[in-house]
């Protein structure tokens, strides 16, 4: 037994090792990663994820939602729970006449929860928080608006990369009869940089210019979970959830410098003779994150159905972000779920026991540009496969989302992901008679 346990955690450990470089930034190509912190990732486990992103009311003892802590608190006495997902994303862009397209496979989440005692749960893991990645280049040619017949044909280029993730750990317990809360911990870090680059490509005699950025964000934030679960007659339940993050200060450095150079003479594409025009670092400093209200409503059949509907909002007018963060806008939105057991304790059959899902969503996101908002909607489909003779399952989901619009300038981004994890329950702390 003690090697067993030694062996176990040993692969924990590693596992959530290999996760932290893993927590990097995705590679699908989106100009809205541009502002701010850039794309905020969808919250909530893979089960989560074929639901539509529905979570705040998620509760279950064989998978939890880390996006409500109360959850925590369904764990089994004994059990282990141990869940890992990638993802792989296929992304279009257009604006109207011109289409590229770019994919990328990605890590989407690590989490752990385990009981302390019945009816208290803990959890730990590591998720994804927003993704900067963009690689966008303009030529301007004659016939473009902004040609300048004197100055030639410029290259204009906008490229970012890195990330922010949040490593967690929290508890859940019961309070009263069908009544359990929660709090997580969650220590977010990460870095964007972000290169803003003007090329003359027909006259070597102009100087090209370039602006660079780096934001870096680390610091502590508190999240509050409740949930309430009615038992009706002959299994069927009523669950209400809510969440809420506290508005929380957390440190940031901050550099930007703005240069202009030649190029081409010493060789081709090799920069030289740079001149500074501007240049500021700023390390030490603070960056302000709203606060965000969750709720939602679900019921179902125990152990064979369950629909919820959820909803959140977060002013991030009241967010203060270094740098040049573009404009920000509330951020609203309502997420819709149902899943699908015909029969889990099916003794034949797996297609009996597997978890059929199906979700979509709708979001106003904090991204504003100009006078328009940056909004979105996705729908969802997922399953469980459930791991022969264990309650250990495998979940698959696909998400089609579509963001943005093209009027004002702005482009349409259409998203396809798949989505893999691996939900591996166990019995620990459990002396067996036979090996």
């Amino acid at each position: 037994m003690q090697i067993r346990v030694v062996k176990r955690a040993t692969i924990l450990v590693i596992t959530l090792l290999l996760a932290l470089p893993l927590s990097g930034q995705k590679a699908v190509n989106s100009p809205y990663a541009r502002f701010n912190l850039g794309i905020l990732e969808t919250r909530g486990s893979s089960r989560s994820a074929g639901m539509g992103g529905l979570s705040v009311v998620l509760r279950d003892n064989s998978s939890f939602s880390f996006t409500n802590p109360a959850s925590y608190s369904a764990a089994d006495t004994n059990s282990f729970l141990f869940d890992f997902g990638m993802e792989y994303g296929l992304g279009q862009l257009s604006d109207g006449q011109i289409k590229r397209s770019s994919d990328d496979l990605n890590f989407h989440h690590l989490a752990i929860m385990f009981p302390i005692t019945k009816g208290w749960g803990f959890g730990l893991g590591v998720v994804p928080v927003s993704n900067g990645y963009y690689n966008i280049s303009q030529p301007i040619t004659e016939g473009h608006p902004l040609y300048d017949p004197i100055a030639g044909d410029l290259l204009i280029t906008h490229r970012g990369e890195g990330s922010f993730t949040k490593a967690f750990a929290g508890t859940g317990f019961h309070i009263a009869r069908g009544l359990s809360a929660g709090l997580n911990a969650g220590f977010l870090f990460g870095e964007i940089e972000r290169f803003n680059e003007y090329a003359y490509v027909s006259d070597n005699n102009l100087f090209d210019s370039r602006m660079q950025e780096k934001l870096s964000l680390r610091g502590i934030g508190l999240e509050a979970g409740l949930q309430y679960l009615h038992e009706l007659n002959d299994d069927r339940f009523v669950i209400i959830g809510a969440s809420y993050r506290f508005q929380n200060s957390v440190a940031s450095d901050h550099s930007s410098m703005f240069v202009r150079f030649a190029s081409g003479f010493a060789a081709p594409g090799v920069p030289y003779a740079y001149d500074t025009l501007s240049y500021s670092d700023i390390e030490g400093g603070e960056a302000i994150l709203p606060q965000r209200f969750s709720g939602g409503v679900g019921f179902g059949i125990r152990n064979r159905l369950m629909a919820g509907v959820d909803f959140h909002y977060s002013d991030w007018t009241q967010a203060e972000i270094m740098g040049n963060p573009g404009s920000l806008a509330p951020k609203r939105g309502i997420n819709a779920g149902l899943e699908y057991i015909p029969d889990r304790f099916a003794l034949q059959g797996v297609f009996n026991r597997m978890e059929y899902r199906l979700g979509g969503r709708l979001t106003e996101s904090y991204i504003a540009i100009g006078d328009e908002q940056v909004n979105e909607f996705g729908i969802t489909f997922g399953v469980g496969i459930p791991i022969r003779r264990s309650w250990s399952k495998a979940n698959f989901y696909v998400d089609y989302s579509r963001r943005g619009a093209t009027r004002n300038g702005l482009h349409i981004e259409n998203l396809l992901t798949f989505g893999l994890s691996v939900n591996l329950y166990d019995y620990w702390f459990i002396q067996r008679r036979y090996d």
